[in-house]
């Protein structure tokens, strides 16, 4: 899952975006946004969770990933997150 961190949920939204083909998504907001329908309408289109830390509460869920097929990018993008995890540890 990609946690995208953002204080707007439009850039949130396209950030989490670009990692569609790879895992599910959320967005994490500091506080509920006054459009909060039009957020909510936006992020199910999409599929993309958001929690607003302010709120402590997801407003939106996240739909389920699923790996259509294993592609090169899934592959490296797998390996670079083992890699960085692996460093940590």
């Amino acid at each position: 899952m990609a946690l995208v961190v953002a204080q707007d949920w439009r850039s949130g939204l396209e950030t989490a975006g670009k990692f569609a083909p790879f895992c599910s998504r959320v967005v994490l907001l500091p506080r509920l946004p006054k459009d909060e329908e039009d957020m909510s309408l936006e992020a199910n289109f999409y599929g993309v969770g958001v929690v607003v830390r302010d709120e402590g509460r997801m407003v939106v869920a996240p739909e389920p990933f699923l790996r259509q097929c294993h592609k090169p990018a899934a592959w490296w993008f797998s390996e670079e997150i083992y890699d960085r995890v692996a460093k940590h540890h």
